[in-house]
């Protein structure tokens, strides 16, 4: 279950996942490579790579690599309300899909108002017509009724795995602890 949960993070938000040997810039290899010791580190370890993501974000604020790997640093360390924070920078330049809905989880996971949210999400991938794990997400979690179908034809088109599919029938809540498990 943790694989898919992996899995569905770098599918969902996680930017980049995928170590690179090329990056756009140097504040992106640096970030990069702070993420990766991170990764590395000790519990008691970790709040120093947060720090120099920080710094670095504070030094870098247009580079939206380098916010982005910091706000996926701040929700995998736990630290929701400062991750939301910065996703809500992204998503007031750039608005992606994937960021759009991990605001609206966050504000879910937080106990936030996120009325519409998921719809929002949905309303926008509808008039681009696409169709990915993030829109099958946000039908999910909108309790839509296209979401059945939708996790079939992405299934049959092997945009999922079964194993994804299968995650699908977790309840609302068990999906949003395992992506963001109590501090």
């Amino acid at each position: 279950m943790k694989l898919i949960i992996s899995v569905l993070l770098c599918s969902l938000m996680l930017s980049p996942c995928i170590a690179s040997s090329s990056y756009a810039d140097k504040a992106t290899e640096t970030g990069a490579k702070l993420v990766d010791e991170y990764t590395k580190a000790s519990s008691k370890g970790k709040q120093r790579f947060i720090t120099e993501l920080q710094i670095l974000t504070h030094k870098n604020p247009e580079n939206s690599n380098v916010r982005k790997m910091y706000a996926n640093v701040l929700l995998a360390d736990k630290q929701y309300q400062s991750g939301l924070q910065q996703i809500e920078i992204i998503n007031k330049k750039y608005g992606t899909p994937s960021f759009l809905l991990t605001a609206c989880m966050v504000k879910e996971r937080l106990n936030m108002p996120f009325n519409g949210c998921y719809k929002d999400i949905i309303r926008i991938m509808d008039k681009n017509n696409v169709k990915d794990v993030n829109y099958l997400t946000a039908l999910f979690f909108a309790s839509d009724p296209r979401f059945d179908e939708e996790r079939r034809k992405q299934l049959r088109a092997d945009e999922i795995s079964g194993e994804q599919a299968a995650y699908y029938n977790l309840s609302r809540e068990d999906f949003l602890l395992n992506l963001y498990p109590s501090p």
